[in-house]
């Protein structure tokens, strides 16, 4: 069972770096009071970074602390909303870690182990000049597929629609621009404005500049998927430059020698946008 689940992993590999494998980019746009431009959204007391870049796409963020003031952020109030879905950043609980704390006195000290119950932060305290990371991050398009119902006279059904943009009527043959080499290739694509975008997520902040929060401010930075494109796995990916350095497990094989495997390479992943995001098909 090990070996066949080996087999297949390796063939999905395979399949994800070879010309036959496709792989839709998504590409956000902001809109809003507050825009996050090329990914960064500030005022004049933070600044805010975004890095959406992955596999379905993450809320992922910074938070810059430019002022000369400490900053309080309130994760209670602070939520990812996707197509009006609130999701939320802090959720009240309780969980034991294990901590070290001195017993005995000065002449007589000893280490012991014990329990401890921990709360999760609410407030996040922020110095000036000073940078913090979001406590839980979200995948945005984290579905392989979407679905829509079907109602007849007698029954209701689901059936999944592909989101290869070859069985969509709406996409169309573009010219598409590789960053890296300004070369241009043609591919699939399918564009949307900000009322038609099937997909909008908003990131809502509340912070103040004092801990009982008398003076909140917000920020709500909203997105839209402006555009799809379809691509082979090796216009996307790129060239290899490099090898991933990592700790090497030997194998010793049936003759007495030792394999050693080679790490698997880095790409140029010439698309790469702090706004965009890509899914493997």
């Amino acid at each position: 069972m090990k070996t066949l689940t080996r087999i297949h992993a390796f063939c999905a590999i395979l399949v994800l770096f070879t010309s036959c494998g496709t792989v839709r980019l998504t590409e956000t746009e902001s809109i809003g009071k507050t825009p996050a431009k090329d990914g960064v959204s500030e005022n004049e007391d933070l600044r805010i970074n975004y890095d959406l870049w992955g596999e379905h796409g993450m809320m992922y963020f910074t938070i810059y602390n430019k002022s000369k003031k400490p900053v309080y952020i309130d994760w209670k109030k602070s939520v990812f909303i996707h197509n009006q879905w609130k999701n939320d950043y802090w959720v009240e609980k309780t969980t034991s870690e294990a901590i070290t704390v001195p017993v005995g006195d000065q002449e007589n000290k000893i280490f012991k182990n014990t329990m401890s119950a921990v709360v999760s932060e609410r407030i996040t305290f922020i110095p000036p000049d000073c940078y913090v990371s979001v406590p839980v991050t979200f995948d945005i398009l984290d579905h392989l597929h979407r679905k829509l119902q079907l109602r007849g006279m007698r029954e209701s059904k689901m059936i999944a629609i592909s989101d290869n943009l070859r069985w969509d009527e709406n996409a169309k043959k573009e010219p598409i621009t590789n960053p890296e080499t300004q070369k241009t290739f043609r591919s699939f694509a399918l564009s949307y404005t900000k009322e038609q975008s099937p997909y909008r997520f908003r990131n809502f902040i509340t912070y103040s500049a004092d801990e009982k929060f008398t003076t909140e401010k917000y920020f709500d930075n909203e997105f839209y998927v402006k555009r799809f494109v379809q691509m082979s796995a090796r216009r996307f990916f790129g060239r290899p430059f490099a090898r991933v350095h990592r700790p090497k497990s030997a194998k010793i094989l049936k003759n007495g020698m030792t394999s050693i495997p080679e790490p698997p390479p880095l790409y140029d992943s010439p698309f790469r946008k702090s706004t965009s995001f890509y899914k493997t098909l």
